[in-house]
This record gives C-alpha cells, sequence and structure tokens, in this order.
C-alpha cells in the first residue's frame, strides 16, 4: 500500500495549458490594430492574422493557448463561419467573436451549435467588445 502512494505522488497531476490569448484575425489593419491594443489593455496576449491561412497557421502553432478567435465575417480568403469550424476542429469548442459590417447574427446563432459564439456588429464600441471577450470566455469555463 505504501509503495502505490509513493507512486502515485511520483506522478505529477496534468496540467491544463493556459488560455492566455486572443487570436484576431481581421484584414483591417486600423481595426486590427485598435482592437489589439484594448485587449492587450486587458491582459490578454494577441495573436494577430490577416486572414483565413493565416489564422490556421496560428492555431497550428498556439491553439492550447488561445482561448477566443476574433474573426471578421469576410476575408480576403475566406469567410467567418467556414474559418470558424476550421478552427474549432484543432481547438474544440473555441469561443469565436464575429465581427462585421453586415448583418450575420443569424450566422453566429448557427456557429453557437459546435461552441460558444457572438455577433459584433461594426462599427462597435470598445466596452462591447470587452463585454463580448468576458462573455464568451466565461461561457466556455
Amino acid at each position: 500500500m505504501t509503495a502505490s502512494l509513493v507512486a502515485d505522488c511520483a506522478t505529477p497531476p496534468a496540467v491544463a495549458p493556459v488560455r492566455d490569448t486572443i487570436l484576431l484575425v481581421d484584414d483591417d489593419d486600423m481595426v486590427a490594430s485598435l482592437v489589439a491594443r484594448l485587449l492587450e489593455r486587458g491582459r490578454w496576449r494577441v495573436v494577430r492574422a490577416m486572414d483565413g491561412v493565416g489564422a490556421e497557421y496560428a492555431v497550428a502553432q498556439h491553439g492550447p493557448a488561445i482561448a477566443l478567435a476574433f474573426i471578421d465575417g469576410r476575408l480576403p480568403d475566406t469567410e467567418g463561419a467556414p474559418l470558424c469550424e476550421r478552427l474549432r476542429a484543432v481547438v474544440p469548442g473555441l469561443p469565436v467573436l464575429l465581427v462585421s459590417g453586415r448583418e450575420c447574427s443569424d450566422v453566429a446563432l448557427g456557429l453557437s451549435a459546435s461552441g460558444p459564439a457572438a455577433y459584433l456588429a461594426k462599427p462597435f464600441m470598445p466596452l462591447d467588445v470587452l463585454r463580448q471577450v468576458q462573455s464568451l470566455i466565461g461561457r466556455a469555463a
């Protein structure tokens, strides 16, 4: 019995990765820069991508650390919803904040079946971004 206790103590418990990173996918550099600064002030690490290919590469590199993906609804090489599905194939249940200048709330609702998702219309206020991020990450916990 003592040997069993020693063996149990010798194996460290598995530690979940720290999810402290937000993937920011937007091809508009001005919007992306403003949102990145806002999130960084909120103590988040931000990984930026300008298109779907860059987002998929970032998820391959940082997947376990990504707490949320902030995705523009229309990117140069893809739409936000299909990109979200591809990212969730790597990080199941990844919370997604879909942002767009056109109505996409029905798309975000459809994405909710595979993980937390919300829609935020452009132009948006900084406080709205922070509220949505906190809400989505809270639902994923």
